[in-house]
């Protein structure tokens, strides 16, 4: 239960301050909040390197569209 409030806390707020508050609110032993702000950074690297691509292909795809008036 600590792993899973700590990761959906700093998943759905905030990122790695929210995680840390959320562990150290819960009382989570502090092997948690060190690999959960890790799990955090790596995830947030790769959607910086992967988004830019997805969103110039949708927008691609998005402006090839014929428009109905």
């Amino acid at each position: 239960m600590k792993w899973a409030a700590t990761l959906s806390s700093g998943v759905s707020i905030c990122g790695v301050s929210a995680a840390i508050a959320t562990a150290a609110a819960i009382g989570a032993p502090s092997v948690i909040p060190a690999t959960i702000s890790s799990i955090i950074v790596l995830f947030t690297v790769v959607e910086l390197v992967i988004l830019p691509f997805a969103a110039s292909a949708f927008l691609k795809f998005c402006w090839s569209l014929p428009s109905n008036p």
